[in-house]
């Protein structure tokens, strides 16, 4: 009976030491090493691809390994997770959209066959939602499902309600409204996220530079006291 309860005991310890192992594809930003913390916190072991001057490499101390690649190299990136039997995945963190058009950029970035049957057949449109749609049905014709990003680190997201000490005045919160559904099609038509809104003006639109370029760019045009409208 004491042998069989030992057994049993060593059992259950290796179950609950169990990891289960996770892909992540980090772009830059803070976000990818969070996730990693996060994803750890529960038991899972992280396989991640950092992306060359975008991932921070920091990331290497919160990971089980780290793997480099280019930015237009999605059949590297695909090996490499088949080589280490990873069938689920998750991407977190930016990307500097800007880099799309530098001078050379095919000789900079060096892309490989799998991510150029990509850009110029498979992908018709070249926004956010499509690129990356076209990138997670590339990892899913070699069983590798993507995951939801905020799977281990639901405390990141944002709270219904107001989070700062400052409350919103009657004309900011008449900005907000105003501007809330045309930030929604802005986003729907995949120009861009975010907006900046002054006394009912649109006073900037995101689109290639990104949220944090769109919003010094209204800041400094609308003088200070600007109301910024962010969607997904």
């Amino acid at each position: 009976m004491l042998q069989a309860q030992s057994l049993s005991t060593i059992e259950q310890a290796g179950k609950n030491n169990f990891m289960e192992k996770l892909g992540l594809i980090a772009g830059n930003g803070r976000f990818p090493i969070l996730f990693a913390k996060g994803a750890r916190d529960n038991k899972v072991s992280v396989i991640a691809v950092g992306i060359f001057n975008e991932t921070s490499p920091e990331i290497e101390q919160h990971v089980d390994k780290l793997y480099w690649i280019g930015v237009a190299q999605i059949g590297k990136l695909i090996k490499i997770f088949k080589d280490e039997h990873i069938t689920k995945a998750v991407m977190a963190g930016g990307l500097t959209k800007t880099n799309m058009f530098s001078s050379w950029r095919n000789l900079r970035f060096l892309p490989d066959l799998r991510t150029i049957n990509l850009w110029y057949r498979n992908v018709k449109k070249r926004d956010d939602h499509s690129l990356l749609g076209g990138v997670a049905d590339e990892l899913l014709k070699d069983g590798i499902e993507l995951q939801n990003s905020t799977l281990y680190v639901p405390q990141l997201l944002a709270q219904k309600g107001i989070l700062t000490k400052k409350q919103p005045t009657e004309k900011e919160i008449e900005d907000v409204n105003f501007g809330w559904p045309i930030a929604k099609e802005i986003a729907r038509l995949g120009i861009g996220q975010c907006i900046v809104i002054k006394e009912k003006v649109i006073v900037a639109v995101e689109a290639l530079e990104g949220t944090d370029e769109t919003i010094l760019r209204g800041g400094n045009l609308g003088k200070g006291d600007i109301v910024v409208i962010k969607v997904s």
